[in-house]
């Protein structure tokens, strides 16, 4: 069910790419029909008051690779969020791109990212978890860089990449430590098991992990990545920023957290970075006049407090946390396609030139004023009721642990910018009369079409009902997830208001310190201006970081480059035979004259080598001493047919023939290349040039004669070979020539990856062929 789901996914892309969606609607509605499909499928055959449903498939077992997926209680939430938003943002995208010829690539990526997203939270085999993570991070970045028709999205996409596929290799080493430590290679078995015992291994092994999960959801100093990439279009932005991707750190905390909760790094990790992240990311929305740049400092503050509510151990977080992540997907993705359908209507995101919207954006304003509810977190709406819990949980951790007072503070920091974020959207872009500055009027205003607000009003809708749903229609959900997150099965019965305490007071006082300074208007904010600009930031700093890199390379390459071929080919061997030297050295004693062993099974067969033998030498000796070009090609085709009567001699017929094959065509393909080259002789070589190179390809071929010789004569290991000649009997049908079940089975993939690579370059070359051939010729007026 779950394997074929993503395949569903993945052929509905395909699909929407071949169709030109930009031609049709029913495309829009055909890409918002399949999400909703499988999800409502998914829904009704899963019962998670039975047991999580399971999945298995063999993929590559020897390296502990399986397709192992399951649902929970935690990933059927992020299914729901993934699917359902998925679907409304499927439906706008074919609006809000209308007449791009590129939307068909759009949905490409858009359900490829969903699959991927999907294999993520479906995932218990770590090395596959990995593999979707990674899926993630190359279809965002084809996302974010739509078209790459602008500096912004390149930069952003680009970004995004480096700092999201770093932390994903992070991860991937702290889980082959994790891995190889415990045996396992599933996070249901290390969830059953927790470490018993903090060692290094298992201490490293987290800090690896948790650094792929900070760098994937923003956290702080990995944050900057996440507003340069708001410069994607708006589909992509309400997607992948605000429900799905940046969660995907979220998630990954979540699903450790029964075997890493009790660890005593993970409560400081958590709570620390992402209370410094809340407050960061809360305090720069304030610094920005861009609708999705406000949007995404918020989407900032927000991942702070859930790693804030993850690194705690008590119900009361984990509630936090799980309703947390519902509510935020429920009212930022309707806010970020909100600012889309403005930016479409009016032409511009800056909130400084939108006013009085209220009532040629009706719609529009219905979907903002129902969002901003649960974002400013007015009593009862899921914004409210996630801090609430987030709150009391840290005031009881207060007691006992100082880094709660760090993250009481973030919070209270984070939530006084979303009440002044809130309250900014609404007043200031539908109900304020003038705006701060000038507005082009040349734009044609134009309010969105129905069926472009149709997905972000459901959302809206049910964000809106969440307070009257949450404990009924959602209550197995929340409650489903919550037991996954704490390891154990957990009671959860969500109370709407506790009455008037110390949590209920400072949500009153966040909520009016944000009221408060949105009221004394921007002069208020000039102070927080003049410091973040003068601060620099994750952007700057990456781009020097990559320019002093590309510098450095530019310095050893032109050292390099400006060698003769020569050069660079002695400089190759020679490094070769001395890494080997040196690592034999240290393994111990490598040329001992009594492992070199000559075998011959009789004078006769000696002979043959010997004459062979001396006939190769005398073709070498005839490449060094020919002054034309052609003499040293044949004389090298006759050292390779040489080798192909050593195959015979040795009973190898394929090898032989393979080897035959290959010195023909070579020696057609360097024929025809000579015949293209210039007739001018190439420049003799000094007596110092030739003796030089004459001695690296003696010391050269020296040394690969006696290591050759040494692996025959001296094996550490029991040759595989003997393995390999049982195995073909027994398991490849007694098929008798060892060298192809070698070939095609035992090093499948091997052969698999080299016609990969000559394919690839087959078509780098034609590439390149063809774009001399069409490329445009310079009249003789511009030279």
């Amino acid at each position: 069910m779950l394997l074929g789901s993503l395949a569903i996914l993945s052929l509905t892309g395909l699909f929407l790419w071949r169709t030109k969606p930009e031609t049709t609607r029913l495309s829009a509605w055909f890409g918002a029909a399949v999400p909703l499909a499988i999800l409502g499928w998914i829904w009704r055959r899963t019962d998670m008051a039975d047991a999580p449903y399971q999945e298995h498939w063999a993929w590559l077992p020897s390296l502990n690779l399986d397709l192992t997926f399951g649902l929970d209680g935690l990933s059927l939430l992020f299914t729901v969020i993934i699917l359902g938003i998925g679907a409304a943002v499927a439906l706008y995208t074919h609006y809000y791109l209308e007449g791009d010829p590129r939307q068909g690539a759009f949905y490409l990526f858009l359900f490829l990212f969903m699959a991927s997203m999907l294999g993520i939270v479906w995932s218990d085999n770590v090395l596959a978890f990995f593999v979707f993570w990674e899926g993630t991070t190359v279809t965002s970045y084809l996302l974010i860089g739509h078209g790459f028709s602008a500096t912004a999205s390149q930069r952003g996409a680009r970004n995004a990449l480096i700092v999201t596929g770093g932390g994903g290799f992070a991860m991937l080493a702290g889980f082959l430590l994790l891995g190889q430590a415990t045996g396992d290679w599933t996070f249901s078995a290390w969830n059953a098991t927790p470490p018993t015992r903090v060692d290094d291994t298992t201490t490293v092994a987290l800090v690896l992990i948790l650094l792929g999960a900070f760098t994937k959801s923003g956290q702080f100093p990995f944050h900057f990545w996440l507003p340069g990439a708001m410069a994607a279009p708006t589909p992509a932005s309400a997607y992948l920023h605000s429900a799905t991707m940046v969660k995907a750190g979220i998630f990954l905390a979540a699903r450790i957290h029964p075997a890493f909760g009790d660890h005593p790094a993970w409560l400081p990790a958590l709570v620390g970075f992402g209370a410094v992240t809340c407050a960061v990311g809360g305090v720069l929305a304030l610094t920005k006049t861009d609708l999705k740049g406000m949007l995404a400092y918020a989407t900032l503050a927000q991942l702070g407090l859930l790693f804030v509510a993850l690194g705690q151990s008590g119900k009361a977080a984990l509630v936090a946390a799980v309703v947390g992540i519902l509510a935020h997907a429920l009212y930022k993705g309707p806010l970020f396609l909100s600012a889309g359908m403005i930016e479409h209507a009016t032409g511009t995101r800056d909130i400084r030139r939108l006013a009085g919207q209220a009532r040629p954006l009706w719609t529009v304003s219905i979907i903002v004023v129902a969002s901003a509810l649960s974002l400013a977190a007015l009593p009862v709406w899921g914004g409210f009721l996630s801090k609430e819990y987030l709150l009391d949980s840290l005031l009881h951790l207060a007691d006992s642990a100082w880094i709660a007072w760090l993250g009481l503070i973030g919070v209270l920091i984070g939530s006084t910018t979303f009440a002044w974020l809130a309250i900014a959207f609404v007043h200031r872009i539908f109900f304020r009369r003038e705006p701060d500055t000038a507005v082009d009027r040349t734009h044609q205003l134009h309010p969105p079409a129905v069926t472009m607000v149709a997905g972000p009003m459901a959302l809206a809708v049910i964000g809106f009902t969440l307070p009257l749903t949450l404990d009924r229609l959602f209550q197995p959900l929340v409650q489903g997830a919550v037991s996954a997150v704490a390891g154990e099965m957990q009671s959860v019965h969500i109370h709407l208001w506790s009455g008037f305490n110390a949590v209920f007071l400072l949500s009153l006082a966040a909520l009016a310190a944000g009221t408060g300074l949105y009221l004394l208007g921007d002069r208020a904010l000039r102070v927080l201006h003049w410091g973040v600009d003068r601060v620099p930031s994750g952007d700057l700093l990456l781009d020097r970081t990559l320019g002093l890199a590309a510098r450095g390379a530019s310095w050893i390459s032109h050292g390099l480059q400006d060698l003769s071929l020569t050069s660079h080919v002695s400089i190759v061997l020679g490094s070769a035979v001395l890494v080997v030297v040196l690592v034999a050295n240290r393994l111990g004693s490598l040329f001992n004259p009594s492992d070199l062993r000559l075998v011959a099974e009789s004078p006769v067969a000696l002979w043959l080598e010997g004459t062979i033998l001396l006939l190769s030498l005398m073709a070498a000796l005839t490449v060094l001493a020919s002054n034309n070009r052609l003499a040293p090609i044949i004389a090298l085709s006759v050292v390779g047919l040489n080798v192909t009567l050593f195959f015979v001699l040795f009973a190898a017929p394929d090898l032989a023939l393979t080897q035959l094959l290959v010195e023909v065509l070579v020696f057609v393909l360097i024929i025809l290349i000579l015949y293209k080259l210039p007739a001018a002789q190439p420049p003799r070589l000094p007596p110092g040039h030739k003796i030089r190179n004459i001695g690296i390809a003696c010391i050269t071929g020296a040394f690969g004669f006696v290591l050759v010789l040494l692996a025959s004569g001296r094996p550490r290991f029991e040759p595989i070979s003997n393995e390999m000649i049982r195995a073909t009997w027994l398991d490849a049908h007694g098929a008798a020539n060892v060298v192809n079940v070698i070939l095609t089975d035992f090093r499948g993939f091997d052969t698999f990856g080299e016609m990969t690579v000559i394919a690839i370059a087959g078509i780098g070359v034609y590439s390149l062929v063809r774009a001399y051939r069409f490329r445009p010729r310079r009249s003789r007026a511009s030279e």
